[in-house]
Formats: structure tokens, sequence, C-alpha cells
């Protein structure tokens, strides 16, 4: 408890302390969400694109498995995917009658306290075809890179990202979705 003589400034000072004493998860939840600054890297997909991929893929979706949230489309048009130490992440779309879907995964804007932690913001993501693993990727805060799933003759296209390393701290990955290409009918 603070003395009763503690001057505006030295009573600042101690609860700032009070508040660094919890840690930094504890200490930015404490935080007005407007006081947050969040780093975001430019999108290497339009939101155009990545609400046409979530329109078209949305109702394609059999089953979702939730970690440390539920997996579900957010408003930056892809779905949110954070896995936990001990359980990953998972949705499961039906790909029959398509011959292509671009995946553009990323993590999602690193508050201060994620970009403080170099082991922070970094999943692991696989994806299979009909149950064989096609790739594997490291995807961290810098991963810009679009994938393309040629799925072919498939019926299930199943993305899994687990935590990727020792660290779940900041894991905001999100899976857009592009390009949806559908088999061309004769």
């Amino acid at each position: 408890m603070a003395p009763k003589n503690f001057t505006p400034a030295l009573l600042m000072l101690f609860l700032a302390g009070l508040v660094s004493a919890c840690g930094p998860d504890q200490a930015n939840r404490s935080m007005p969400a407007e006081s947050r600054s969040l780093v975001a890297k430019p999108d290497n997909v339009s939101a155009q694109e990545l609400s046409a991929g979530i329109e078209a893929m949305t109702s394609r979706i059999p089953r979702t498995e939730d970690a440390f949230s539920k997996v579900e489309p957010t408003s930056t048009f892809r779905y949110f995917m954070h896995p936990t130490i001990q359980k990953d992440a998972l949705i499961e779309f039906d790909v029959s009658g398509l011959s292509s879907v671009t995946l553009s995964p990323r993590i999602g804007p690193l508050d201060a306290n994620c970009l403080q932690d170099p082991k922070a913001g970094e999943v692991e993501m696989a994806y299979t075809l009909d149950d064989a693993t096609q790739a594997r990727f490291t995807v961290d805060r810098n991963y810009d890179e679009l994938i393309i799933v040629r799925v072919g003759e498939t019926k299930r296209l199943t993305v899994t990202v687990n935590q990727g390393n020792d660290v779940v701290t900041c894991d905001w990955f999100g899976l857009g979705i592009s390009h949806v290409s559908e088999n061309a009918t004769e």
C-alpha cells in the first residue's frame, strides 16, 4: 500500500512499478485498448480478394477444431486460428469441383509486448489433401508469401496450425484465401 504522504509524481511511479511487476501480459491487458499500439505490415492480398475468398469457402467448411479461441472469420477476412501448447487449430474445406486455392497465411498485428519477444508470433502451418500431408511452413511475423494449392481430384483441404516453437504468446495466425478457381467444365 502506498504511504499517504506520496506526491502525485511518486504515486504514479509507485503504481507503474506495481503494473510492471504483474508481467508484460498482465500490464498490457490492463491498458485501455486504444493505448495499445499494434504494428501491422502491409497485406499482400487486397481486402476485396480476401472477402471473395471467405465468401467462396465458408460454405465449404465441414469441420473446424478450436484451440485458444474459436476458428472463425475476422473483420480482416481471414480465419483466425490461434493454437495452444496442447492443441492445434484446424480448418477443413471441401474442395470438390475446385482446381486450386491460394492461401495467404500471416501473423496478425503485434503490440509492443509481442514485438519484444523474438519467439512470439510464430506458428507452424501444414496443409493436407485427403489426409496426405503436402507441405509445412513456419509462419512468423515476417512471413509474406502466397501458397497456391492445386487440389486436382481431391475432396478435402485441411489446414492445421500448431505453436511452432515453445512460445504461444501472440500466435495470432490468420488464414486468408484468395483466387479460388473452379474446375473447367466442358
